[in-house]
């Protein structure tokens, strides 16, 4: 890769995906996300316990549902 961005399989062969690769791969991650204002959508990243949004999902409510269960936001 030697200071670039892979864009081609010229470049970076091993590291180009098709995308149903991608979403198979990441697919299981992904949640939904509730808040009163209404739903988007994040992903889990297991290693660190972490669930990971965008700041317009989850802005302006103290609570957030995930699957059910209600978190505090932090």
């Amino acid at each position: 890769m030697s200071g670039g961005i892979c864009l081609t399989e010229e470049r970076c062969p091993k590291l180009i995906m098709e995308t149903q690769q991608i979403i198979e791969l990441y697919q299981p991650g992904i949640i939904q996300i509730a808040t009163q204002g209404g739903t988007g959508t994040g992903f889990y990243v297991e290693e660190f316990d972490l669930i990971v949004t965008n700041d317009h999902v989850i802005e302006n409510n103290p609570e957030v549902t995930i699957a059910g269960k209600t978190f505090l936001k932090t």
